[in-house]
């Protein structure tokens, strides 16, 4: 999790970094004050802003520039000419925001998605000042800063998709090994590390998840090659493709599901596959507090729950909780009420269905 933490930190300072370029950009050119960057929804709400410190005093120069926006947008619908002052979709204007100071805007109509965006520079004003003859001087300026903001929201947006799939990823119950064309791992959770580590009939050999028995391996490598193949995508849904990995004492220990995985096709250019590990010998349940906060469960129903949900007996589960059989029974028919199962089976499979966590810690 650190790891991850770590890796959203640099996507957000990759991101504060580009806008204080483009704000410094700005600044220079102009020799001004200070710079703002205003972004708006569809409705001309705004979406986002981001300003120097030089222009900290100005009091709610974003709505001052929505307003201005609005109008401008208002008035190029019913003057369609106005919008060519620089190109189509963008007007400049300029206009006095008292004590000498001259703001002047870039309305750029869809320039990010779709929404409208304005670029905006804070001048002290001196005398004799034509705002008319800055505007040209910020249309030259619009090319590289657009270009600096979208490669960066660009990069920035692909690493964030990349940070929160690691979290969802590092969070799984499930091992998870992404898998390249050339069958090597480039990825797994830490539940998939924990199991390899095992290596209990499944290991990582140079590179490579590999089964120790080499019909259930051959069966993993068929599979692979299909999920790797040109014809992934017809693959249908319901076709399975699992593959069972027995153990050192000869039991079934883990279960390995092979996808497609799409994702690194988008993104590295080239296909990969998924496996999903599930490892039988893992008790995966329902924390307490998730079952006392669903089913209204008092904290030892909910723990009684969690335990006799794990498939132990009766007996057992009320030896484990140091309580008596005649209190064990009672909190069954309390669960069994409150999560509206019949029996032990039905209530292990409400469970499975909760968010969950390794009874392990893993």
């Amino acid at each position: 999790m650190d790891k991850v933490l770590s890796q959203m930190a640099r996507v957000m300072n990759s991101a504060v970094h580009a806008q204080g370029l483009i704000l410094d950009m700005l600044n220079r050119f102009f020799e001004a004050e200070g710079s703002i960057v205003v972004e708006f929804d569809s409705e001309f709400k705004i979406f986002a802003s981001w300003r120097s410190k030089g222009i900290d005093h100005v009091s709610d120069l974003e709505a001052t520039i929505a307003r201005h926006w609005f109008y401008c947008a208002t008035a190029a619908a019913a003057q369609p000419a106005m919008l060519s002052t620089s190109r189509k979709g963008t007007a400049l204007d300029s206009w006095s925001l008292g004590d000498n100071h001259t703001c002047l805007t870039a309305y750029l109509s869809g320039s990010e998605h779709n929404r409208p965006t304005a670029w905006c520079v804070v001048l002290k004003s001196e005398p004799g000042f034509d705002p008319a003859a800055a505007l040209p001087m910020l249309s030259k300026l619009l090319d590289p800063i657009q270009t600096i903001h979208s490669v960066s929201k660009g990069f920035t947006e692909v690493a964030s998709q990349g940070v929160l799939s690691s979290v969802v990823a590092e969070t799984s119950p499930w091992g998870m090994v992404v898998i390249d064309s050339s069958c090597q791992m480039r990825f797994m959770n830490a539940r998939a590390r924990s199991i390899l580590a095992r290596n209990n009939g499944l290991t990582l050999a140079n590179g490579r998840v590999r089964i120790s028995r080499s019909a259930s391996d051959r069966a993993l490598q068929m599979l692979l090659d299909k999920a790797l193949s040109r014809g992934a995508d017809d693959i249908p849904p319901n076709d399975l493709r699992i593959v069972s990995v027995p153990a050192s004492d000869g039991k079934v220990g883990y279960a390995i599901e092979v996808r497609p995985f799409h994702a690194m096709k988008q993104v590295m250019s080239e296909p990969g596959a998924l496996l999903i590990i599930t490892d039988f010998d893992s008790a995966v349940s329902a924390s307490c507090s998730t079952l006392a906060k669903v089913f209204s469960l008092s904290e030892r129903e909910a723990e009684f729950a969690e335990v006799f949900g794990q498939g132990y007996r009766l007996q057992e589960t009320a030896q484990m909780m140091q309580i008596s059989p005649n209190t064990a029974r009672i909190h069954l028919q309390r669960v069994l009420r409150k999560t509206g199962t019949q029996n032990q089976v039905e209530l292990a499979r409400v469970l499975s269905r909760l968010p969950h966590h390794s009874a392990h810690g893993e």
